[in-house]
């Protein structure tokens, strides 16, 4: 079986890291879709040089692309392209839609201690901000 995840991955930390290499334990091969829309604090092509270097040590085998399409908005026929059986993702609002929306099979990521990049990403800003 062949596993599909997507994220900004900005910046990949080793909650993402851990869990793509999880994934790569259980399935023949992870599917790791980079969001690139130009809002990101680093540029697409070096979160997924990151994850690449990472992964490439680790057991398991893992495909890395981007895309341009947030994973909430996606199309069905987008979806397919990746030819995955499974999508695999932490995002409430991105877990809903591929389900209920493009009626694909999700597998539900929990959050270790709940932490969230966003949340993460709101606070950094608001320090930058600060000054």
């Amino acid at each position: 079986m062949r596993a599909l995840i997507s994220g900004r991955f900005d910046p990949p930390h080793c909650g993402h890291i851990r869990t793509i290499q999880k994934l790569g334990e259980r399935f023949a091969l992870v599917v790791v879709v980079v969001l690139d829309d130009d809002t990101e604090d680093s540029p697409a092509w070096y979160r997924m040089m990151v994850l690449r270097d990472i992964l490439d040590s680790s057991d398991g085998h893992y495909n890395v692309i981007s895309n341009r399409t947030h994973f909430s908005k996606i199309t069905r026929e987008e979806i397919e392209s990746y030819r995955c059986d499974v999508y695999c993702g932490g995002n409430d609002e991105v877990n809903r839609h591929i389900r209920i929306g493009l009626r694909f099979p999700v597998e539900e990521l929990k959050r270790s201690y709940g932490y969230s990049a966003t949340a993460y990403r709101i606070g950094e800003k608001a320090l930058r901000e600060k000054g």
